[in-house]
């Protein structure tokens, strides 16, 4: 199926490619969506429904993100303030139990992890991203959660770490981009790596592509290559190395 700009789902047989059916829009599309650009609308983004497509997230005017449950067509505004002009950088976990979203703030932004069903924030330590914290990009690719709910990932790209004195006195530094993985149930970071050989683009439309295996055990990462990491191992690398700096 695929959501179109006045809130029609057509569904499609992919055998034939021919149009079954047209849904016509929930009760709530024209009051809420009204004039929005289609291109703000994230429910045809994968990442941004669960598995069964029960569960979507819209990001309409002014940046608010919405929870739309399809099979009751009952929708409800995510908790706080949550502006992403750009892109809707978000991902809802497969059960759609959770949502990770980046949301800008006035010299940067955050990564905010929510549980759907209570509201409740999940706290995620260092996620936060200013001019004094590297200023990076987020992409929308560059967000996953793992299957099973437990993991996220992020690529950070081009984040700043110092500037350089130049004599045109124009900004320049040197900046660095990494995978982080956080632990949603302890909100804290269990590894960072570096990745710069896996940039090619460090816009908005480039980055760092994320995506976890149906087992969460491993995490596929694509950029210039393509990587494949198990997440044990990433786990214990991190560990031995905290463990070798604290000696």
């Amino acid at each position: 199926s695929t959501l179109c700009r006045n809130g029609v789902q057509q569904r499609w047989d992919t055998g034939t490619w021919k149009r079954i059916e047209d849904v016509p829009p929930p009760p709530f599309w024209e009051s809420l969506i009204g004039k929005t650009p289609v291109n703000f609308l994230s429910g045809n983004d994968p990442a941004s429904q669960s598995y069964d497509g029960g569960i979507v997230l819209l990001k309409v005017r002014h940046g608010a993100i919405y929870i739309w449950n399809r099979s009751t067509s009952l929708i409800r505004k995510l908790p706080g303030d949550c502006l992403v002009s750009l892109l809707p950088v978000n991902v809802l976990s497969r059960d759609g139990n959770k949502i990770v979203t980046a949301c800008e703030r006035v010299s940067g932004y955050t990564i905010r992890a929510m549980d759907t069903d209570t509201e409740e924030e999940l706290p995620l330590k260092d996620s936060d991203f200013g001019f004094f914290r590297g200023a990076p990009t987020l992409t929308r690719g560059g967000i996953a959660i793992s299957p099973d709910g437990r993991y996220l990932a992020v690529t950070i790209i081009g984040q700043m770490e110092y500037l350089l004195p130049n004599a045109l006195l124009i900004p320049a530094g040197i900046s660095r981009s990494d995978l982080r993985i956080w632990d949603l149930e302890e909100g804290k970071t269990l590894v960072s790596i570096s990745i710069d050989d896996q940039v090619v683009d460090t816009g908005y439309f480039g980055g760092v592509d994320l995506v976890f295996s149906p087992d969460s055990k491993m995490l596929a990462v694509g950029g210039r290559k393509l990587r494949i990491y198990r997440l044990n191992d990433l786990v214990t690398l991190n560990c031995a190395y905290n463990l070798w700096h604290s000696v």
